[in-house]
């Protein structure tokens, strides 16, 4: 199969907010996008989708192999072959490297003990997926800041969401001091399906997570501002921001949803979104 092609059927699959978004950052930036993102959504799904820790942490130091081989032109898997053949060569090797370490400490994360521990966390997982993702869109080092906010608070965001899919996984982001704070018990969201949990304190729980995610939206949207230069990078964090706040809003309204299906955004509204976000960088001559 086409690398290329291996990309887009690995990304743009339905339900996928990308499936329409990487429409409004230009067609040669939306090409290396589905490059990237395809690479982050391989390795970032690891610790998930492997259930022997050796075997994740095997996968994890294998990659971190294939990157050295790809940057020496030597790439053996298809998602780095079509990155190769787009040039993306000069992907930052050391915000790699230190973005595969923080997945390596999904496979058995330890208790959160706060929400300063959880913001960290957000930043090393999500703030560096969102940076390698605009860098490879070309966005400049001015930028970093301002990806690596917003892509810890879309982090978060997702996180919230996916809080009783993840405790039946054996991974609690709940931290310890909002357990105490509203009598949340952790073993009884480890051991127990969503459906048992009791909503006592649950409603005021998710709240302060989300205003945690709210808090990090604002420190990037004053990054945003500061920034003399706007690209592709920076549009599709833009666009993929804009949708997180929506989903963040859907939770904050009605928190005890999450235990009783998945919340995402609707295609309607991530295309509209998108259009209404991306056709800013569209005049400005950024997304052709």
């Amino acid at each position: 199969m086409d690398p290329l092609q291996y990309c887009r059927d690995r990304v743009l699959v339905t339900g996928s907010p990308l499936r329409l978004t990487h429409l409004f950052v230009g067609r040669e930036a939306a090409q290396k996008l589905i490059c990237i993102s395809a690479l982050i959504a391989d390795i970032g799904n690891i610790p998930y989708q492997v259930a022997d820790p050796s075997v994740a942490r095997t996968k994890l130091a294998w990659w971190l192999q294939e990157l050295q081989r790809f940057q020496a032109a030597e790439a053996r898997h298809p998602i780095t072959q079509a990155m190769q053949a787009l040039k993306l060569e000069n992907l930052p090797k050391s915000d790699f490297e230190a973005w595969v370490d923080a997945l390596a400490g999904l496979i058995d994360p330890p208790p959160l003990e706060n929400g300063a521990q959880l913001m960290r966390h957000c930043e090393a997982v999500g703030g560096q997926a969102a940076w390698l993702e605009a860098f490879a869109l070309n966005a400049g080092n001015d930028a970093a800041a301002y990806c690596r906010a917003a892509g810890s608070a879309r982090y978060l965001v997702h996180l919230i969401r996916d809080l009783p899919a993840d405790a039946g996984a054996g991974r609690c982001w709940l931290p310890l001091d909002i357990q105490a704070r509203y009598r949340i018990n952790r073993d009884n969201m480890l051991r127990s399906p969503a459906s048992d949990w009791p909503v006592s304190g649950w409603d005021a729980a998710v709240r302060d997570m989300c205003r945690l995610a709210a808090t990090a939206f604002d420190s990037a949207d004053r990054e945003l501002a500061g920034l003399g230069r706007r690209d592709a990078g920076i549009a599709h964090i833009h666009i993929q921001s804009a949708l997180a706040r929506r989903l963040l809003r859907q939770l904050a309204r009605r928190p005890s949803v999450i235990l009783q299906r998945r919340v995402r955004v609707s295609d309607w509204y991530t295309l509209w979104a998108a259009w209404r976000v991306g056709r800013r960088y569209v005049s400005a001559g950024v997304a052709r």
